[in-house]
């Protein structure tokens, strides 16, 4: 066997060493939401929520964190 032949060998085998851990990775995400998370969406119409969408854009922290933030306030305000 030739150092090249050992060389591409040494590659394949990382590259199927690679693929393994992000199926492996992306097996746990998936039961990890299925499990501890759930999603509700939004949408925003682009004509009559310009002001929305562009606030959003504008947003030093992630959308996520501030619905988050907006739904603690409220419920604060509410007790």
């Amino acid at each position: 066997m030739t150092e090249q032949e050992e060389k591409e060998i040494l590659e394949k085998a990382e590259e199927i060493k690679k693929e393994k851990a992000a199926a492996k990775k992306k097996a746990y995400k998936k039961e990890y939401n299925q499990n501890k998370a759930i999603t509700k969406g939004l949408q925003f119409n682009k004509n009559t929520d310009k002001d929305i969408i562009n606030h959003i854009n504008k947003l030093d922290q992630s959308f996520n964190g501030y619905i988050k933030e907006l739904i603690r306030k409220d419920m604060k305000n509410h007790e």
